[in-house]
């Protein structure tokens, strides 16, 4: 199956943006999934995933939070159509936070009362926040083209990545390209 891969470019965007996220104290400390299938979301995932992320992004700023995520799209085989998106969310506002992704997702259509439909996760078995980063970033990145993958050491799984017509991954603009150039020369 041909479908589009992740570049090593983009593949890059969302290591460093992990790491610039940590720089900012915005560490990525939620793995936020979504499977738009399973929640009948209509129209397309990339649409709905976008929207959702501003209202998140919204809703963050006005609490004082940095907005800093990044995210990959799949269509596996059992979530089909979904996104997996790694968010600073603080511990104070994780609570909340949950019932809003539910208020969100229903906003774009969704049915997020579907089990299955919406996953957030915090992992505490890591001994160190990059213990715990690097193990999300290989996962959410295992629709890498074949010779990213052999550079960065990341192991592909087409199959559970799946075909993604369109953006396949990316990064708030706090963590991109932009954002951790103009860092690196204010610290220079």
């Amino acid at each position: 199956m041909s479908f589009k891969k992740i570049s090593l470019t983009s593949a890059e965007n969302i290591i460093h943006g992990a790491g610039h996220a940590c720089a900012i104290d915005a560490p990525l400390n939620r793995h936020l999934i979504i499977s738009w299938w399973v929640a009948a979301t209509p129209g397309r995932t990339l649409d709905a995933q976008r929207e959702v992320l501003q209202l998140a992004s919204k809703w963050l700023k006005y609490r004082g939070v940095t907005p800093a995520y990044a995210w990959a799209i799949e269509n596996g085989p059992k979530l089909r159509n979904h996104s997996h998106i790694l968010i600073h969310v603080p511990d104070e506002h994780q609570l909340q936070f949950r019932k809003m992704v539910n208020h969100w997702v229903k906003r774009v259509g969704g049915a997020p009362s579907n089990k299955g439909a919406i996953r957030i996760s915090r992992k505490k078995s890591y001994q160190t926040y990059d213990q715990m980063i690097r193990k999300l970033l290989q996962y959410i990145l295992k629709g890498l083209d074949l010779q990213a993958a052999e550079l960065l050491g990341i192991t592909p799984d087409y199959e559970s990545a799946g075909a993604v017509i369109g953006k396949r991954c990316g990064t708030s603009q706090s963590i991109g390209p932009k954002a951790r150039a103009e860092h690196a020369n204010q610290a220079a």
